[in-house]
């Protein structure tokens, strides 16, 4: 099946839907009133698309729709799995992976328990992170390696 589909406002001109050649049903699902599907506007074609949710991200899978993306407000872009926040990026840019409101140009949160970020090229790793009680910041690498620290000179 394939064709076009064309609606007609009440003045001139029209929108249309068109659909490909293929050998089984497809579906077209519109945006609610007001919303926008895919213009051919000037510039450029455009996909708009509802802020949505953490819980009901607007750009999902078939088959997994609490996992996607999503805007929470102005200028900012979340990124979901199972109907979480796992990471936003805010306005100034800033990158938050655990938290919504990241404070740093790169922030990583986790609610409770030790926060472990791992740096790795498959043979030599490093580990960064806050220990589980909080009382330290510890910094180390994998196996026998040693570790350096350098300045500019």
């Amino acid at each position: 099946m394939s064709g076009t589909l064309r609606l007609r406002g009440s003045t001139s001109g029209y929108s249309e839907l068109q659909a490909p050649a293929v050998a089984a049903d497809q579906t077209f699902i519109l945006p609610t009133a007001g919303g926008t599907l895919l213009t051919t506007d000037s510039p450029v074609p455009k996909l708009t698309l509802e802020l949505g949710s953490a819980s009901q991200p607007s750009l999902t899978f078939e088959g997994d729709t609490d996992t996607g993306l999503y805007s929470s407000g102005t200028n900012t872009l979340n990124l979901v799995t199972g109907g979480n926040n796992r990471l936003n990026i805010d306005s100034s840019g800033r990158v938050g992976i655990g938290t919504t409101s990241p404070g740093e140009k790169l922030e990583l949160r986790v609610s409770s328990g030790s926060v472990w970020n791992k740096i790795t090229n498959g043979t030599v790793t490093g580990f960064f992170g806050v220990s589980g009680s909080g009382a330290s910041v510890d910094i180390y690498g994998s196996s026998n390696h040693p570790m350096r620290f350098f300045t500019n000179a």
